[in-house]
């Protein structure tokens, strides 16, 4: 993935989703933050800027 701007904007979004997911289902926001966050590296074009 070429554009920087892009890929954090997808990092804050799938953040973003875990916060909002973890207030619908109870659950650590740092938990799912860290499960959002394997996932999203395994199975999108994301990598570490």
């Amino acid at each position: 993935m070429e554009n920087q701007w892009l890929q954090a904007a997808l990092w804050m979004g799938l953040a973003l989703g875990a916060t909002l997911l973890s207030l619908r289902i109870a659950i650590s926001i740092a938990l799912l933050e860290i499960m959002v966050g394997v996932l999203g590296g395994s199975f999108l074009p994301l990598h570490r800027t």
